[in-house]
């Protein structure tokens, strides 16, 4: 039998009229996953799931731009993101099927 994935966490951040492009700011599995997401949740930020791209994105090099090749399905999760801010409470937790693009 195999061992289950371990749990899996990146923060991204992405300012409107600065960045280029979403930037990695924190990455980490098991323990520091656990870390991520308990910050995330007490500053009300947005926490979305997505296995699929979160095993692209926890490659990345910290506080670096997100690879080309993911710019479409990023744009896809933060518009979703933004939505759900605007028409719910502040902090939503988001489980999501990977885009096709996300594979």
């Amino acid at each position: 039998m195999k061992p289950a994935p371990a749990k899996r966490a990146v923060a991204i951040r992405y300012r409107k009229n600065h960045d280029r492009a979403p930037v990695i700011i924190a990455k980490g599995e098991r323990k520091m996953a656990e870390r991520i997401l308990e910050t995330a949740k007490a500053h009300d930020i947005a926490l979305y799931a997505d296995k699929h791209l979160a095993d692209q994105l926890i490659r990345v090099e910290l506080h670096t731009e997100i690879p080309l090749e993911l710019y479409e399905v990023m744009a896809q999760v933060l518009a979703f993101v933004y939505q759900i801010r605007d028409d719910s409470p502040k902090r939503q937790d988001l489980q999501a099927h990977p885009p096709p693009s996300a594979k």
